[in-house]
């Protein structure tokens, strides 16, 4: 049977704000949504607002039925608000929590590239699996399982964007369930380029104490795609008195990375003496970045002649990969002497 109506106190409610942005441009806030048995389109708001990025506190309410409780981070300046985390409280349905984790540690929203793996763990607690006289809703609860394409250039979903439902299935087993090394299901004609996000929820089901189905406790990975840039500036077919300005131009630089051009002598790449880096750019931001620049003081550094092989490199958490296609420059400083011989007769 289902258990009796509780008086809940959340003094570990903030347990959520665990993933809470911690950047002090962010505030972050705690919306309690309280369910009306008798009415579900008009559920009473209460609000903790401002909040840390991490602690505890009460909740503006006791749970005598059904509360929703949401996470929410806004941005100091541009007002754009994100929904972090959200989680179902009640004194009647199980309990559940969901983790997307991958190779990259970004807490606040998980995230990776779209050839990495990423790992789903989904924790039930107070499935009925002893009593066969109960309603069948309490014996289960429903996995969901979304994938919503972003446009190109997005970094968050339009709303009312459309998503695909991959799964929607029952979980009848307290305990933990995990699903690792999962790939994206998102698709696209250059699977490298696609992005956008998979969202792994868990549902009570409807009439288990609850008006309708309830979000027990969702989590969102984003998918992001694989860098791409390209150098110019040198022509292949002439020698170089004095290294000209190298341009580099890139797109989806991802987040926290780091890119930057290498030299090598293409005759000796291995020596420390006659290579480097140069031009290096780490983005901060969450999200993927699309930015060119220049490196103008190579000069400085190449200082014997010979043909140099310059490359784009980018990297990342998950490993580094050359952007665009490696170039070669024929570095020859007795040009720059000739050149100022004059002769006559």
């Amino acid at each position: 049977m289902i258990s009796p109506k509780i008086h809940q106190s959340l003094s570990a409610l903030l347990l959520l704000s665990a993933t809470a942005m911690a950047d002090d441009s962010y505030r972050n806030r705690i919306v309690q949504i309280i369910e009306n048995p008798s009415d579900a389109n008009n559920p009473t708001y209460r609000y903790l607002n401002p909040i840390a990025a991490s602690g505890s506190q009460n909740a503006p309410e006791g749970v005598n039925g059904t509360s929703v409780f949401q996470l929410w981070t806004v941005h100091e300046t541009t007002g754009a608000d994100y929904l972090l985390d959200e989680k179902t409280v009640s004194s009647y349905h199980p309990q559940a929590t969901v983790t997307v984790t991958s190779q990259d540690p970004y807490e606040a929203v998980p995230r990776t590239r779209v050839d990495q793996p990423f790992n789903v763990k989904v924790n039930i607690s107070g499935i009925v699996t002893n009593d066969p006289d109960v309603q069948d809703a309490a014996k289960s609860v429903i996995f969901d399982h979304q994938v919503i394409a972003y446009e190109q250039g997005e970094t968050e979903a339009q709303e009312g964007a459309p998503s695909t439902t991959h799964d929607h299935d029952p979980i009848t087993q307290n305990g933990d369930h995990e699903i690792n090394g999962m790939t994206t299901l998102l698709s696209g004609s250059d699977l490298t380029q696609v992005r956008g996000e998979e969202v792994f929820s868990i549902y009570a089901n409807p009439d288990f104490g609850v008006v309708g189905a309830s979000l027990l406790a969702t989590q969102r990975v984003q998918i992001w795609p694989v860098a791409s840039g390209a150098l110019s500036g040198v022509d292949e077919t002439q020698k170089y008195a004095a290294v000209p300005t190298i341009s580099i131009a890139t797109t989806d630089l991802y987040p926290e990375s780091d890119t930057y051009l290498r030299w090598y002598k293409t005759s000796d790449p291995s020596n420390a003496n006659t290579s480097g880096i140069a031009g290096n750019y780490t983005p901060n931001t969450t999200v993927p970045v699309t930015r060119n620049w220049t490196i103008k003081n190579l000069n400085a550094q190449i200082d014997e002649d010979g043909v140099y092989t310059l490359e784009l490199l980018h990297t990342t958490v998950f490993d580094t990969i050359r952007l665009g296609d490696p170039i070669q420059l024929t570095l020859d400083r007795s040009i720059e002497i000739n050149g100022g011989v004059n002769t006559s007769e």
